[in-house]
């Protein structure tokens, strides 16, 4: 089948977790069928392209013009042929044009039960004050990033004290501190969660690189998760075949193909939670049924934060210079 290939250039509006603006730039990938059904993905790779650049994903010829013509058949092939550990933008490229099939082919529209959302927090003491809101939205699931506000360590469990004060016995916390602990501040942090089932797990604890990461894992397996050391595809599958009780939360759009990690969550039931990476509202029917599928094999409520973390696109279509048409909700 003959598929028509349009990009549009695709501002995209993000928000940090301290509530900071970050505008980005990606495209917007719309495959059309001769019937005149079409599917679209949002190429958007993680902390790249300022707004006001013009950036193209890298596709092979002849498929680099605005509105290439293309084989289904050949660009499966092509897409299928994207290596596990595709630099960031190659498996971006994979994500959206993946969605953009799967679109066609209407998987993102499978009944599944309702998802429910995770709230995330801003950032160091403004975190206290995002809470209330969150909770009157009926969210009761939340996130909290850690280490980066430039706070000692005694001083964030002071502020986890206060926040736990006001959480409810069915409420979850799920701590995340990026990669920027070392070993006995991880531990520290570990013996409070001890005796407090409230805080479902501390992710990505220390760095990728960090020998002690393994072992950690390893013995605290049950209450860590990862998520910067599964940068790509290869390393999310050398994570799988090790037998450690370590959740894996994926940040599905910038890892491939989504159809791919379907497989995935089939073949490991329970261990991969899917999360947002600021991807705007079109990508959001993906990952709702990637996180529907996880969940349905075990996994725990993904990570689809609401609060600060993610925005609607807005799209200016090239052809119709100042207006703008928005997509997704």
């Amino acid at each position: 089948m003959q598929l028509s290939l349009r990009l549009t250039p695709l501002p995209l509006s993000r928000r940090s977790g301290r509530g900071d603006p970050l505008p980005r730039m990606g495209q917007l990938i719309t495959l059309t069928q001769p019937d005149g059904r079409s599917g679209r993905g949002s190429w958007a790779p993680l902390g790249s392209n300022p707004a006001g650049t013009t950036v193209t994903p890298a596709l092979p010829n002849p498929w680099t013009v605005p509105r290439a013509k293309l084989d289904r058949q050949a660009l499966e092939a092509w897409i299928r042929a994207i290596p596990a550990d595709a630099p960031p933008s190659m498996a971006c490229l994979g994500f959206a044009l993946g969605s953009a099939l799967g679109e066609l082919d209407g998987l993102w529209r499978s009944p599944l039960p309702p998802l429910e959302p995770v709230g995330l927090l801003q950032e160091g003491a403004a975190a206290l004050a995002s809470l209330p809101t969150l909770q009157a939205q009926g969210i009761r699931r939340f996130k909290w990033k850690v280490a980066g506000a430039g706070l000692a360590a005694p001083e964030e469990q002071r502020l986890l004290t206060a926040l736990l004060a006001q959480l409810p016995a069915d409420s979850e916390l799920r701590l995340d501190a990026n990669g920027l602990w070392d070993p006995a501040t991880c531990r520290g942090w570990l013996r409070i969660l001890e005796d407090e089932p409230r805080i479902r797990w501390i992710e990505q604890p220390l760095a990728v690189d960090d020998p002690m990461l393994p072992e950690l894992i390893a013995t605290h397996g049950h209450r860590l998760a990862l998520d910067e050391s599964l940068a790509n595809l290869r390393l999310l599958d050398v994570w799988l075949h090790r037998a450690m009780p370590a959740y894996l939360v994926l940040r599905a759009s910038q890892l491939g193909d989504p159809r791919r990690l379907m497989d995935r969550i089939a073949a490991h039931p329970g261990r991969l939670v899917i999360s947002t990476a600021f991807e705007g509202a079109l990508a959001r029917p993906v990952l709702d049924h990637l996180g529907g599928l996880a969940v349905a094999s075990g996994a725990p409520a993904p990570g689809l934060a609401v609060g600060v973390a993610m925005e609607p696109e807005t799209c200016w279509p090239a052809t119709a210079a100042g207006s703008n048409e928005r997509v997704g909700g």
